[in-house]
């Protein structure tokens, strides 16, 4: 590779860092403050920069949002994509997967997650239909994934629709009560519930419950709830 391409791909990394670093910031502002009452001279004072600074990489916070969609949606939409999109693979490795992948994300990226979740109403049009379309996309990789473990026996016969919201749902939940501060981390989080998932729709194969094994998982689900009760207490 010759020095000036390396020169160019330095500058394109060193960017889209950059870029990086105001959609974190301005993800940050919106969740204080609401995306209506957060402005371009709020992102410019908390980065240090100033505004015509900040223009050379987001002409408008519509633009910032809608790159969140796209990093947000989209990445969850393609996960989905990619472990679908093989027909033969085992649908409780699909299912499983696809779950402690959209959580791990989710975790990852709380304050993205939650901006977006938030400030759908406030998307441009164009941008809403984007955002959407992806939602949509997420829901029918799961209910794909369902589907075909009914049909090969892997799962019970449930219904694929209730099934996938139910499991989105035990996804998405997951960016309100998760703390950074927990005992657990992100992947061990991620295991947990895409194991809860996945034993929600697999077929029963006779065996009796083990209730040692199941008290564990029964005490984080109280402390969750809890902790769900203290939020809402506060609201």
């Amino acid at each position: 590779m010759s020095k000036a391409k390396q020169k160019m791909l330095g500058i394109k990394e060193k960017r889209e860092l950059q870029r990086r670093t105001v959609v974190e910031a301005a993800a940050k502002l919106f969740s204080q403050k609401g995306y209506a009452g957060t402005s371009m001279l709020d992102v410019a004072r908390a980065l240090e920069i100033s505004r015509p600074a900040l223009y050379h990489y987001f002409v408008s916070k519509e633009d910032v949002l809608t790159t969140l969609v796209k990093e947000v949606t989209l990445y969850l939409e393609n996960v989905g994509d990619s472990l679908t999109a093989d027909g033969s693979r085992d649908p409780a490795e699909t299912l499983y997967e696809m779950t402690r992948k959209n959580v791990l994300f989710i975790l990852n990226n709380t304050v993205m997650f939650r901006v977006v979740e938030r400030s759908e109403n406030d998307l441009p049009e164009d941008i809403r239909r984007l955002n959407d379309r992806a939602k949509r996309g997420i829901y029918d990789r799961f209910r794909i994934a369902i589907e075909r473990g009914i049909e090969t026996g892997h799962f019970r016969k449930v219904d694929p629709a209730v099934a996938a919201f139910s499991i989105i749902g035990l996804c998405s939940w997951s960016a309100w009560w998760y703390s950074p501060d927990g005992r657990l981390i992100p992947e061990e989080i991620a295991d947990q519930v895409a194991m809860m998932g996945l034993e929600s729709v697999r077929a029963s194969d006779g065996k009796s419950i083990n209730l040692d094994e199941l008290r564990p998982a029964i005490a984080d689900a109280r402390k969750s709830l809890e902790r769900l009760s203290n939020l809402f207490g506060k609201n």
